[in-house]
């Protein structure tokens, strides 16, 4: 087998909440359509549908739209694989020196990606939660990526992140940290480019971590890091229309439909935006 068939792959395994509930409420076709089985398709699949869209779309851009600094390497590795109300995104992180790979860009445009769309689907009332390890896996051209590297990231989600947020696995730190250190042996006494670019986005998305009891890390969200890119890409707005999201929903859950679970996680998310008032009100 060959060697880079097997690799080490950055994974997010992104879910979409509320779908298993949604689902439940159409167990067959119904023999005529209605208003009410259309609203439910644009809930279900169409919000499914367009979570992978959204995301797809968002990785062209990135490549069409790379500054010159980083024209000079490639970040069209990163795919997406679907699973059910689920997502995949993922990237392989091999590199060779004075190769055009440069695998912590790739996983700074996945980080990014999430963050940026977390804000949209908030807004769009398709909260998502995420996981985002490292791990062995296999891309096969033909069935996807499978590989511990999935699993890895699904325990992160399903287990750790407990409402809308964006979790790290302590793989991935690892890997961030090893990159802070990043030294191609032909450049002495003089910069590196490549080794530069593996600095910088290593520790920003470090400095972009906060730590978990459970040896893992939520994504700052409201880091400067993101909050730069967020600007300049126009979609700084997206913050506030989804801090007045979290509030509708507290509403929602505590007055019109009550449910103590649910609240509970968007208080908890609601706790967080207040955390980090200060660092995205006056954007």
């Amino acid at each position: 087998m060959d060697e880079k068939f097997v690799s080490d792959y950055v994974v997010a395994f992104v879910d979409l909440l509320g779908q298993t509930k949604k689902l439940e409420e159409f167990r067959q076709v119904p023999e005529e359509n209605s208003e009410k089985f259309t609203s439910w398709q644009i809930e279900t699949f169409g919000a499914v549908k367009k979570l992978r869209d959204r995301f797809f779309e968002y990785f062209a851009i990135a490549v069409e739209e790379r500054s010159d600094l980083h024209k000079a390497y490639t970040i069209d590795n990163i795919k997406i694989q679907s699973i059910s109300d689920s997502i995949v995104i993922y990237a392989p992180l091999f590199d060779e020196f004075d190769s055009n790979r440069l695998p912590v860009v790739d996983v700074a445009t996945i980080l990014l990606s999430l963050v940026a769309n977390f804000f949209y689907f908030l807004v769009d009332d398709n909260p998502f939660r995420v996981g985002v390890e490292v791990g062995v896996g296999s891309d096969d051209v033909k069935h996807g990526l499978y590989g511990s590297a999935i699993s890895n990231a699904y325990v992160l989600e399903s287990t750790v992140a407990n409402f809308p947020r964006i979790v790290v696995g302590k793989t991935l730190y690892s890997y961030l940290t090893r990159c802070t250190e990043y030294r191609n042996p032909k450049y002495v006494n003089i910069v590196d480019p490549k080794a530069e670019l593996y600095h910088y986005h290593a520790r920003q998305i470090l400095d972009s971590l906060i730590p978990l009891e459970n040896s893992s890390y939520m994504l700052d969200i409201f880091s400067n890091y993101f909050l730069v890119l967020l600007k300049d890409s126009g979609q700084i707005n997206l913050i506030r229309a989804a801090y007045a999201k979290v509030e509708s929903l507290i509403k929602k859950y505590t007055e019109i439909e009550p449910n103590e679970k649910i609240l509970g996680k968007y208080l908890l998310l609601q706790h967080y935006f207040d955390q980090s008032k200060a660092k995205w009100m006056d954007q």
